[in-house]
């Protein structure tokens, strides 16, 4: 019927616009899922799948948006049922392609609706219904079409099946196990010998029409076909008892095959009777041949070429063809066997089994029979296609006189069409029956498979809107009951094992005494792997005993003894999985016998929980956004701050350093004025020093870079050389300092240098945050295999709020009015050295005014023997004074390197100070001119220049010739202090590196010592 399509002016109703402004992502996906979901439109091309689908899609569109009442596009759904069955598409096949039509339809429309503005409820119904409606009308259309052509084709195909037979020779039979009678079509009555007619013929009466010899052997051949507990299937020659157009021993071949019920009993025996008398007479004149003269053999020939099958002699154990009759060269698309073996002649059967038959049939002079066997033949028409055809064959052995196998008699009919035939119509049987129950089966599945895409599209809808847990928790239960299950209740799981109950779905009284009685329960030893199991995948779980699984798994004896009064019949635990943990738990169950969990409603439950999941973790990385953004605003204080305290303590020792620098420069002959100036500005560059290197040691710490280099340190002597660095700042504020070393702490293993930071800045917090006139304590004891160093004071100490974070990096206390100085790092360096020595340290305090106690504990190592000096008695104790030899380097030459004037000039000023001869150079290029006219005895040279750098500079020296200076002594003068920074300036060719700030005295005794001048230190060891 065809439709005018109607003018629409008004504009399209929410559906028909989203259907056809996605008709392009519908095909796509709908291409996707068809070909994973339906095997039997695997094997089309893209354009033989896709056919009219997007046709189909727009006029769905259109019909969706006019006012007809059945869909006009019923022509494009008929030539799409014609298409699939012309490509061999199963009935069923055509439905779940439509199925899939359908889901990926409303998939796309649910998740429109999401983001689409509210829609009127009414309209929403009406526009799903129509959609479906035509989804309905297009299915049955393309299915009714299909079954039509389908029953005309199958019709056509017993035509010329029964024309084929007639042709051929062959009758058929039908027999009926209730009545024991037989059907038989003309062909078989004539070879009977019965004259055509309609009537039915009995079981006796055809044992009657057998050769008495034969009866016995066809009655149990019948016998056994129709035994249900065999396969089925006859096969018997027999003769007749009348001879027929003058022929005695009239012989027949029957073949044929039960066709059971569903009860597995007999329903009709059906087959097929050819007549092989001539076969039969072939294989005697065949035996008597070889008793008769040459002159009978012309005659055996011509028999043989002319016989009704397919005839073929093989000769020896490779099988070579002797004879082939005309039928048989025809089965092999006429090639010139005659002569070849086999496997030369037929190479394409060689792969199939039938070479290995010959074989067994040649070697055990055993005959072999073939029933309905496929077999893979090259094509008449194209040599590169094999065409399989079906063969009713026998392996006959050839004997000599002495009875030796010397050859293969093979006899072979092609039943092709006849198993073809047979198979057609037991399809088309099956499909007869099966296509209303197909299409009853579809309709329903569409409308349940509609039903749940619209409870997940409402589920999904009012989960997306909710950003807390626990009102996502409450609307999963008002989802599930009462349409999934009687009652229902949702908890939250913790790492520890604890479910916190968050909603519940139960008759009242019972959800407020549930929640009130059990608000908290423990998972059960025997059933907390189950979370890290099969609902950690996100699988349902299904309990029909609900009462033996609570005895076994609940969380107490009370809970599951309150859980069965409530009636539960079945219980199902839903997963909700979030990146493979489970973070909640959904309880459903069913109060009565009515309503089960099927697999549909299974399903859904897991769909459920799914999104449920999702919902969660869009909730939870909410919160983690607003955790972040609060985090993010704090780091910005704590940046702002430590660069504010970071400007201001580098320019306070710098102020110092630039204002005595004015004023001796304005009062130079002030000598009072002069060295207090100087001890100032020394002060001040070693606290701005000290400085830096604070930042850089938190800067190995943040990387891990920070090393430590053990071995036998003396305690008494660090914590000695810390008392000393500290005490100038301690007497400047009146502090009395405190030491109560054990006299059995001697030596452990550390690194000297970081231990005696640690001790050092311990000493120097408690300076800085006592008041004028205080007490700071040091005291060190051996406590089993540790040993303890304790630092305390009765200064200002610590509130307990800030207590927990006195050891982290950039924490200060009263930052706001900066009572105190420095950057707040001290204590932050203290615990990772310690910590990287295997200790642990710990601060105490009771409050504000009360002071604070720290606390130093490292393991203690066995050391073979003191590798350090003893400590020096109490005359000596104090830090010695290096006084270097006047004019060490005199008479030395000595080159020096830096682009920078002031830094250049300080360094000639040093070592003409002590008596070395200096030359000057302010880059690369100008000291290699300098070393071609004269070459010094050592060069001194900083790394970080421009152009070329002093590691350029090392390169450069050592490749010159040793006369030329390629082999004197370099020191590299550089910034970085890094063990890396180090390793890079001895790779290029410096004999040493000294990192800044240069100590002058550091400076001389190297470069004495590399230039053979040995300087003695204050302990009597040689630097």
């Amino acid at each position: 019927m065809c439709h005018t399509r109607p003018v629409i002016s008004r504009e399209r109703s929410w559906t028909a616009r989203v259907i056809a402004e996605e008709r392009d992502r519908i095909v796509r996906e709908w291409l996707a899922v068809v070909r994973h979901r339906v095997p039997g439109l695997r094997v089309l091309s893209r354009p033989l799948l896709l056919d009219h689908l997007p046709q189909s899609v727009a006029a769905l569109a259109d019909w969706l948006d006019s006012d007809l009442d059945e869909p006009e596009f019923a022509l494009i759904s008929e030539e799409h049922g014609a298409q699939r069955l012309s490509h061999g598409v199963l009935l069923q096949e055509i439905a779940s392609e439509y199925r899939v039509l359908r889901e990926v339809i409303l998939t796309i429309v649910a998740e429109r609706e999401r983001d689409a503005a509210t829609r009127d409820q009414a309209t929403r119904v009406h526009e799903l219904a129509r959609l479906n409606a035509g989804l309905d009308f297009a299915v049955t259309t393309a299915i009714e079409k299909y079954a039509d052509i389908r029953e005309d084709a199958v019709k056509a195909l017993q035509e010329r099946l029964q024309l084929a037979i007639h042709a051929a020779g062959v009758g058929t039979w039908d027999y009926d196990p209730i009545t024991h009678t037989f059907a038989w079509d003309t062909q078989c009555r004539r070879l009977f010998g019965l004259p055509p007619g309609e009537n039915n013929i009995s079981y006796d009466e055809f044992l009657a029409l057998i050769h008495p010899d034969d009866r016995a052997q066809v009655a149990a051949g019948i016998q056994q076909a129709l035994d249900p507990t065999i396969a089925g299937t006859y096969r018997g020659e027999y003769r007749l008892t009348s001879s027929l157009d003058g022929v005695n021993d009239h012989w027949l071949l029957s073949e044929g095959q039960t066709l059971f019920d569903l009860r597995r009993q007999p329903a009709r025996f059906i087959g097929t009777v050819v007549d092989i008398t001539a076969p039969k007479r072939l294989l005697d004149f065949e035996q008597n041949a070889r008793q008769r003269a040459d002159d009978d053999h012309a005659t055996l020939h011509t028999l043989f070429m002319q016989a009704p099958a397919a005839i073929a002699v093989l000769r020896g154990p490779d099988h070579r063809f002797e004879l082939a009759n005309t039928l048989y060269l025809r089965l092999v698309s006429r090639r010139d066997i005659v002569g070849l073996p086999l496997r030369e002649a037929l190479p394409e059967i060689v792969e199939q089994g039938f070479l290995q038959l010959l074989d067994k049939v040649y070697t055990t002079g055993k005959s072999h029979y073939g029933h309905e066997v496929p077999v893979q033949l090259r094509h008449a028409m194209d040599s590169d296609r094999l065409e399989t055809i079906f063969l009713n064959f026998a392996y006959e052995p050839i004997r000599d006189d002495a009875g030796h196998v010397t050859g293969i008699f093979v006899i072979a009919f092609d039943v092709s069409e006849s198993v073809h035939g047979r198979r057609l119509i037991e399809d088309a049987r099956h499909l007869a029956e099966s296509n209303a129950a197909l299409e009853a089966n579809a309709r329903k599945e569409a409308e349940a498979a509609a039903s749940r895409s619209q409870f997940l599209v409402n589920a999904v809808e009012r989960l997306s809107h909710r950003l807390d847990v626990d009102a996502i928790l409450q609307e999963i239960t008002r989802l599930v009951v009462p349409d999934l299950a009687d009652m229902a209740t949702t908890r939250l799981v913790a790492a520890s094992g604890e479910m916190r109950l968050v909603s519940t779905a139960l008759p009242e009284p019972i959800g407020d005494e549930l929640q009130e009685r059990f608000p908290v329960v423990t998972l059960s030893p025997d059933f907390a792997p189950t979370l890290r199991g099969p609902l950690a995948a996100a699988e349902v779980q299904l309990v029909d005993d609900v009462a033996r699984w609570l005895d076994g798994n609940g969380p107490s004896a009370e809970h599951a003894a309150y859980v069965k009064s409530l009636g539960v019949k079945q219980l199902a635990l839903v997963p909700l999985v979030a990146h493979e943990r489970t973070v909640g738990l959904l309880s459903v169950g069913l109060t009565s016998t009515t309503r089960t969990f099927d697999p549909q409603r299974v399903q859904l439950l897991k769909t459920l929980g799914r999104h449920a999941a999702l919902a969660l973790e869009n909730a939870r990385m909410y919160e983690e956004a607003q955790q972040l953004r609060r985090r993010a605003e704090e780091a910005s204080v704590t940046k702002d701050q430590f660069i504010a305290t970071v400007s201001h303590e580098l320019r306070t020792p710098l102020n110092a350093i630039l204002g005595w620098s004015q004023i001796i420069k304005a009062n130079p002959d002030a000598q009072a004025m002069l060295t207090k100036g100087i001890e100032t500005i020394e002060r001040n560059a070693r606290a701005q020093a000290q400085l830096i290197e604070d930042l850089l040691d938190i800067s190995r710490i943040v990387v891990g870079k920070l090393k430590i280099e053990p071995t036998s340190v003396y305690i008494p002597r660090v914590i000695e050389a810390a008392l000393d660095s500290a005490r100038p700042a301690a007497e400047a504020k009146k502090i009395t300092l405190e030491t109560d070393v054990d006299a059995d702490v001697g030596h452990i293993i550390a690194d000297p240098d970081r231990f005696q930071q640690v001790v050092w800045n311990l000493i120097s917090n408690s300076v800085k945050f006592t008041p004028t006139g205080g007490k700071v304590r040091i005291a060190a004891r051996r406590l089993a295999s540790q040993f303890e160093l304790s630092v305390s004071d009765d200064g200002k100490g610590i509130t307990p709020d800030f207590l927990p974070y006195v050891f982290e990096k950039f924490h200060q206390v009263e930052q706001g009015n900066r009572k105190v100085g420095g950057l707040g790092l001290g204590l932050a360096i203290v615990r990772n050295i310690v910590e990287l020595h295997g200790g642990t340290v710990r601060a105490e305090s009771e409050g504000l005014g009360k002071g604070a106690t720290f606390t130093v504990r490292i393991p203690i190592r066995a050391a073979a023997r003191p590798i350090t000096r003893p400590p020096m008695d109490s005359e000596t104790a104090e830090e010695a004074t290096f006084t270097l030899p006047p004019h060490v380097l005199e008479g030395l030459r000595i080159l020096v390197v830096d682009d920078e004037q002031d830094a250049r000039e300080l360094l000639g000023a040093i070592l003409g100070d002590a008596g070395a001869t200096v030359r000057l150079a302010t880059c690369v290029d100008e000291a290699m001119v300098l070393l071609q006219t004269e070459v010094p005895d050592a060069l001194v040279s900083d790394v970080g220049m421009p152009t070329k750098d002093g590691y350029a500079l090392a390169r450069e020296l050592r490749g010159l010739p040793r006369d030329q200076g390629g082999r004197i002594p370099a020191i590299a003068l550089t910034a970085h202090a890094r063990s890396e920074d180090r390793t890079r300036a001895l790779t290029a060719g410096f004999s040493t590196h000294i990192p800044k700030p240069v100590d002058p005295t550091e400076l001389i005794v190297v470069l004495a010592n590399a230039l053979g001048r040995e300087v003695q230190d204050p302990s009597g060891g040689a630097s």
